[in-house]
């Protein structure tokens, strides 16, 4: 007799009374003459667990055949069915056989069994969903046999009216044979092995590839002189793996057990193969099939009685089938087949499990996992009454083999009992051999549990909206993709829908559009929200009412929130616009949206020599700007700042902290041989500025009064009084301490909460300050830094000459009007001192790569997982960059503030290209130029520094984290079958603290993960660090940090790769967009395209496309990049089922005198091509169509088989064109390429060229 593993020979489903049914296919059903003289007959066992139910039997036969009409049978509640011969009592048939459906809409136990006379035959495998094989995956059968001493049929079942797959056989060395291809369905198909070659075939195996569709699968071998048969289902996803556990190994006992091991890598590994403590090493090839005859005596050299479980362990995936036989007189075998299971395949506390179809003979196998576990065990008879029970335990790992007279004594044992398995405690798994009466033929049953929800609502998995924010009425694509679903619904734009599409719909005015995919079973619903027209200001949130307007009122430094209506999308607000009632503007970048909605924004000092303490108070309003379109406005009351404290001696206080701060870092730098040389020269370098802002508060106390001097020719000096300190102070202690508005937890809505259980594994040794020191010292000076908040400010008092009069007029009008202003500014003044002086003391905090750029999850590639199954190991890295290029601290930190600055004016006001030159380059001059020398303080510094690295990559754990969970499942849900979690290394074994465990994934589908970084271990790039929101949060992700995770099962898809914004740019608070993929289970090549640039003329990084799509074939990615007067677009496309292609061009100005190139990066495509069953994976790229006025080209490309990486880099050189790049080999797991570019032109002549990836997976079609 034959078994199959798994759930195949007990299901049960839970459903809802009047909800579609589960539907269950019978393979081997048959009632035809044995080749000896007798008659097979197949029977069914259905007993209901459920309330009344109904079930529906139908039989699929070959194309040359009719069905018969279905029939119905009711069961009540625990009642079991016994039909002795199915198709003779449900139909009267004699001499057919099928595949037999059996429908039920309750919770049921199915058992079927092809025997002779009950003295030889087969177990059936019962196969629903989760065995049946989908789009992109593959079915293996290991135990093929045609010869003189047996045959072998495959029966296969296309499911679905798509169904396309190959039947591909191969000998035990991994040769292709012959292939069959079938399409259509649904339909039954039967093959004889002999009908697939023409030669003896005594070790072999097949495959069935599905292209489209579903499928499922039988094979049965019938012994030549016994007639006897074992029959199996096909091996998937679940039976393959690194660690395997073979129950129901015997040798003596009148049986023996052989086993074939099945190596689908590329290249041959070593399984380990043990019996308890007594263990083997065999070499499988390649693709290979490797037979052990009698494994216990010849592989293990074991010569006892023995029957239990073996574990099979290797570096790659494997699988393993087994058959136990029992020998006849005649020279024939009565003999059955099984597979495998993965070693942490365990049911867990509460689970309970069933054994069908018992006897007095059986033997009870258990094993259990590292915990041990309790379990009690009930026997059953047919009416579902205990006749039994005992409960057993067992150590952590240990196996046990029971006899029934062992486990009940004094019970007897009914024929056609059953056994519920209830774990009480720990994991375990069971199962039973039994022997046939007379022949002795060999049968295994492994238990199964009750799965619950088989009739599964659908899922959707993705639903969103080209834009959710228009200007004005237009045309949004609506893109969505379910599962198991059948009909979808998009009110109000369509309804009887794909599973996945895409649908453009025109939006005329805000509507709430809402995707519902629905089932027999239910259904689920996503909505999606689509603003029209600007948005709608509400209300400010914070500050104090006005007592005389109500309205709301603030000082300068405070945090702010406005709440919209209208307004899908926070991240589509470009700017806010703070006005006055002379019609001066102020714009304001935000800070960041909080959790509940609203746009946060800090009060700014709005500088006005005109006002009384130089800065504007009293009534105005604001609005915001979304696309070109500026919304209604607010009211708002600027309050003067006023400060309770002493000025001066608070001031002190506060160098002597920033002082202290930096003398501790220095003290720590200098302890380090690398760093002390550069501690040295920063220590010179800060004490000459401290000095001289203490000589000035010095002067403040003894005179009231003290006096600076700008350093840039032409200018006066600036008096600086206490009450200038105390504006300082007070506009300073509102930045820092002033509550965010419309926060969940009343402070802090643009931090992520903390996780109660973020700190419970978490080792002092790993965590980030001890690792790396520096990151601490560095976030206290960074800290110390909101002192010259005010540098920015000052740049904006240029804001209050008209915009149009800066557009108009020359360069000489501008620098008088300004240096008017500018010369009675102590604020300007002041925070420039403070500002030169904290970067000498963080030349190494801007330069060290230790600023969090990013998240990255390994390994590249991990199984799926079950439930109950071991997890898999994952580790999460930091990527961590530098602020600034150390060969040009000073430039950079000059260039980054003017960058700002002239962004964010230019939102509100389109300056003349003459203008802004003029603009910028007076205040390049007057803030930078001359300096006090500060330039060179700074080079001197760095001149001490050795050529530090561009990135770091740091393992973190959950001492740096407050969260890291899986997205779907979100960061506290119980375990949903559907759904994956994450857990710390310790929740099953000690990987130490800095390893996460995966767990989940029933079957390939998309995933990411969330990670919520501690803000007080991490620092961030300069302008998130300085700002309220260290973290942002926006409607636009559920989750902060987003590696993404990806379980596919098709051939390559192209994805478009995530942003790593190395810093915050102003009109973008959406916060750098971490992104990952990694890939899980079996795929095809998974190809992401990426495209950076950099605009010259605005000195901005540019990333896109920033969202993921998957491309089949014919679908394209679009994005187009806008930086100034600088434009690059990309189309990235997948031309065929392994060909993707992707066309840049792009174009912008050229300064010569400046020498700046407007446009310049590089697009690229990295593929990961996991390998394959039939060895050699090649791929060939091109790179064509170079055209334009294109400055230079380069290109890069770098690919890694399972032996070397391969890596070669074109520098950018002028006039010539890359080569072609062509590369193959065997076992390409990963490639790169990309081209490099310079652009400089104009629309009408732009630089473009084409990359072109092929990939070839030689999958023997």
């Amino acid at each position: 007799m034959s078994g199959q593993t798994g759930a195949t020979f007990v299901a049960c489903l839970l459903f809802a009374v009047g909800l579609q049914a589960a539907d269950y296919s019978v393979f081997g059903v048959s009632n035809t003459p044995t080749s000896g003289g007798g008659q097979w007959s197949t029977e069914l066992r259905v007993t209901n667990q459920g309330s009344a139910a109904v079930l529906t039997f139908s039989l699929r036969v070959p194309p040359d055949q009719v069905p018969p009409d279905p029939q119905t049978r009711t069961l009540a509640p625990n009642e079991t069915l016994v039909l002795r011969d199915v198709l003779a009592d449900l139909w009267g048939l004699s001499s057919v056989s099928g595949v037999l459906q059996v429908a039920t809409d309750q919770p049921v136990l199915i058992s079927a069994a092809k025997s002779s006379a009950g003295r030889y035959g087969t177990r059936l495998p019962i196969i629903g969903d989760q065995l049946r094989i989908s789009s992109g995956q593959i079915g293996d059968s290991l135990w093929l046999q045609q010869d003189a001493k047996a045959s072998t049929t495959i029966t296969l079942s296309l499911e679905t009216p798509d169904s396309n797959l190959d039947l591909i056989l191969f000998d035990d060395a991994g040769t292709k044979l012959n292939t069959l291809s079938f399409t259509g369905g649904p339909q039954i198909v039967v093959v004889p092995v002999s009908s697939l070659t023409g030669t003896d075939l005594p070790v072999g195996r097949a495959e069935v590839r599905v292209k489209s569709g579903r499928a499922a699968g039988y094979y049965e071998v019938t012994d030549s002189t016994t007639g006897d048969l074992m029959g199996t289902g096909l091996l998937g996803l679940a039976d393959t793996d690194q660690s395997l556990m073979l129950g129901g190994v015997v040798h003596g006992r009148g049986g023996e057990t052989d086993v074939r091991i099945f190596n689908p890598g590329s290249s041959t590994t070593t399984v380990l193969v043990a019996a308890g403590d007594t263990t083997a090493n065999v070499d499988v090839p390649a693709h290979g099939l490797r037979q052990l005859p009698g494994v216990l005596p010849n592989t293990l050299n074991l010569s006892d009685d023995w029957a239990g479980y073996l574990r099979f362990f290797s570096y790659t995936p494997i699988e393993v089938t087994a058959r136990t036989t029992t020998p006849d007189s005649s020279g024939g075998l009565y003999a059955e087949v099984h597979s495998a299971t993965r070693a942490d395949s365990l049911y867990e506390q509460g689970a309970a499990t069933f054994l069908p179809s018992l006897n007095a003979g059986a033997t009870l196998l258990s094993r259990a996992g590292a915990g041990g576990a309790t379990a009690q065990l009930s026997l059953l008879d047919l009416t579902g009454a205990t006749v039994g029970s005992v409960n057993l335990a067992l150590d952590p790992n240990a196996t046990r083999a029971d006899s029934m007279a062992d486990l009940f004594p004094g019970v007897t044992v009914p024929d056609s009992s059953s056994m519920q398995i209830a774990v009480l405690s720990g994991a375990m798994d069971g199962a039973a051999l039994l022997k046939a009466p007379g022949t002795g033929d060999p049968s295994y049953l492994a238990s199964t549990t009750t799965l619950a929800g088989g009739c599964a609502p659908p899922v959707i998995d993705s639903f969103s909206a080209s834009n959710v924010s228009l200007a004005q009425p237009g045309q949004v694509v609506l893109s969505w993709s379910a599962r198991a679903t059948d009909s979808v619904d998009v009110t109000p734009f369509g309804a009887g829908l794909p599973a996945a599409g895409t649908l453009s719909a025109n939006v005329g005015e805000t509507v709430t559009v809402s995707l519902v995919a629905s089932n027999g079973c239910g259904t689920d619903t996503r909505s999606v929200v689509i603003a029209v027209g600007p948005p709608v200001p509400l209300s400010i949130l914070g500050g104090t009412p006005s007592p005389d307007t109500g309205e709301p009122s603030a000082s300068p430094g405070q945090t702010l929130a406005i709440q919209f209506d209208n307004l899908a999308d926070p991240g589509n607000i470009d700017v806010l616009v703070l006005v006055a009632p002379d019609g001066s503007e102020r714009p304001l970048t935000p800070e960041g949206v909080t959790t509940n909605g609203a746009i946060a924004f800090r009060l700014p000092i709005w500088v006005d020599s005109a006002s009384a303490g130089g800065y504007r108070t009293g009534e105005v309003v604001i609005a915001a700007e979304a696309g070109g379109t500026r919304s209604a406005a607010l009211p708002l009351n600027i309050l003067p700042l006023s400060y309770a404290g002493d000025p001066i001696a608070d001031f002190r206080a506060l160098l002597d902290r920033v002082s202290a701060a930096g003398q501790t870092a220095l003290a720590a730098w200098q302890q380090d041989a690398s760093s002390a040389p550069i501690a040295s020269a920063q220590q010179k370098a800060a004490a000459a500025i401290e000095s001289s802002l203490r000589a000035m508060v010095d002067s403040i106390q003894a005179n009231g009064s003290a006096t600076l001097d700008w350093g840039t020719p032409g200018l006066p000096t600036v008096t600086i009084t206490a009450d200038n300190l105390a504006t300082l102070l007070a506009y300073n202690a509102n930045a820092l301490d002033s509550p965010i508005p419309g926060a969940e937890d009343g402070g802090s809505a643009l931090t992520p909460e903390k996780s109660a259980s973020s700190s419970r594994m978490a080792n002092a040794l790993n965590c980030l300050n001890i690792r790396y020191p520096l990151i601490a010292s560095c976030k206290n000076l960074d800290a110390a830094h909101k002192l010259a908040d005010p540098v920015t400010d000052f740049l904006h008092q240029a804001d209050s000459i008209s915009k149009d009069d800066i557009a108009k007029i020359g360069a000489k009008e501008v620098q008088d009007r300004l240096r008017k202003k500018f010369a009675g500014s102590f604020l300007g003044l002041l925070g420039k001192r403070l500002q030169g002086w904290l970067n000498v003391l963080e030349v190494e905090c801007n330069v060290q790569p230790i600023r969090l750029d990013g998240f990255t999850v390994r390994p590249s590639t991990i199984k799926a997982n079950f439930r109950g199954s071991g997890p898999s190991a994952l580790a999460l890295n930091a990527q961590m960059t530098p602020d600034y290029d150390q060969n040009n601290l000073a430039k950079d930190i000059e260039k980054k503030a003017l960058d700002r600055y002239m962004k964010e004016l230019n939102k509100s006001a389109k300056l003349s290209p003459e203008a802004s030159k003029n603009l910028r380059d007076f205040l390049q001059l007057m803030l930078f130029d001359f300096n006090a020398d500060y330039d060179k303080a700074l080079s001197d510094v760095v001149k001490s520094l050795g050529q530090l690295k561009s990135r770091d990559s740091i393992q973190v754990g959950m001492c740096d984290l407050d969260k890291f969970y899986a997205e779907k499942n979100g960061p506290s849900d119980a375990y949903n079958p559907r759904k994956s979690i994450v857990e710390p290394a310790s929740w099953r074994s000690d990987f130490g603290d800095l390893t996460f465990w995966y767990i989940g994934r029933r079957a390939p589908a998309p995933e990411k993960f969330c990670v919520y970084p501690k803000v007080q271990n991490f620092l961030f790039h300069k302008n998130l660090e300085l700002s309220n929101t260290a973290l942002n949060i926006t409607s636009r992700e559920t989750c902060y940090s987003q590696p993404g995770i990806s379980v596919g099962n098709s051939a390559g898809k192209v994805r478009a790769a995530g942003s790593r914004a190395a810093a915050l740019t102003p009109g973008d608070f959406t916060g750098p967009g971490y992104a990952d993929d990694i890939y899980v289970g079996p795929a095809g090549a998974a190809v992401n395209v990426t495209v950076k640039y950099w605009a010259g003329n605005d000195n901005a990084l540019y990333v896109g496309p920033t969202a993921q799509a998957a491309l089949d074939q014919g679908e394209t990615i679009n994005a187009s990049m806008n930086g100034g007067q600088s434009s690059v677009t990309l189309n990235a496309s997948r031309k065929g089922r392994t060909t993707y292609t992707s066309t840049l061009s792009g174009y912008g100005a050229y300064t010569a005198d400046r020498q700046v190139y407007a446009a310049e990066g590089y697009v690229g495509m990295s593929a990961v091509i996991p390998p394959n069953r039939d060895g050699t994976q090649n791929f060939n790229a091109t790179v064509t169509n170079v055209g334009g006025n294109c400055e230079a080209y380069g290109y890069f490309i770098s690919w890694t088989d399972e032996n070397q990486q391969y890596h070669k880099v074109g520098d950018l050189y002028s006039s010539k064109l890359p080569p072609v790049i062509t590369a193959s080999g065997a076992g390409v797991q990963s490639v790169q390429l990309g081209m490099t570019f310079r652009a400089n032109g104009t629309p009408a002549n732009s630089c473009s060229f084409s990359i072109t990836l092929e990939i070839i997976p030689n999958d023997g079609q």
